[in-house]
């Protein structure tokens, strides 16, 4: 599973940063640098790296503002859903938190969820990143697990790396999940 994640044009560094933590800690998210390149560029760059998705950051304010979520339908890009987000903490601005040695499958088990996490928001991170929810043989330090916690407007999104039990990745506060089109959905549904 390749996802390709790219911002809009002209990004703020903390922006890119994030860009660059969500990157380095899940596995099958390739970074490209958005430059001049048009949306059709960039479905060009989907068939080269047989990309199941594109996800485009958008900002306000120089911070991160959405995550859209786009599939390759019939030759041409489709928004399928877009991930509001309220408020982001980069890696770096984590007490406590390690760099990932090396990029990491997604995880959601039964330590994932503290209060009453809307299923959208589940299912949205779900698609976007490919999570299975399942526990495996596979060593520990290849797994990280995505932990969720609803804090009444948002709901805050962790990655914790399973070998040290330590966040490894930024935080995500979501506002909420807005999707576009049954058929995208379906479609990115059947690409996983």
């Amino acid at each position: 599973m390749t996802l390709l994640v790219t911002t809009s044009r002209n990004p703020s560094r903390r922006t890119r940063s994030f860009v660059k933590d969500l990157t380095s800690v899940i596995k099958g998210l390739v970074r490209i640098n958005r430059g001049k390149k048009t949306l059709n560029d960039l479905l060009n760059l989907m068939r080269v790296y047989d990309s199941q998705g594109l996800v485009v950051v958008f900002e306000k304010k120089g911070n991160p503002s959405a995550l859209n979520y786009y599939v390759l339908t019939d030759g041409r890009l489709e928004r399928v859903m877009m991930i509001k987000l309220a408020s982001i903490k980069l890696l770096r601005e984590i007490r406590g938190a390690q760099k990932p040695f090396n990029t990491c499958e997604p995880i959601i088990d039964g330590k994932s969820f503290e209060g009453e996490v809307p299923t959208d928001v589940i299912d949205a991170v779900r698609i976007f990143l490919g999570v299975r929810s399942t526990t495996t043989t596979t060593l520990l330090n290849k797994l990280v697990r995505l932990k969720f916690r609803y804090e009444g407007q948002y709901t805050s999104l962790t990655f914790v790396c399973l070998g040290s039990e330590r966040v490894c990745g930024p935080e995500l506060r979501i506002l909420k999940v807005v999707k576009y089109g049954l058929q995208g959905i379906h479609n990115a549904q059947r690409s996983r």
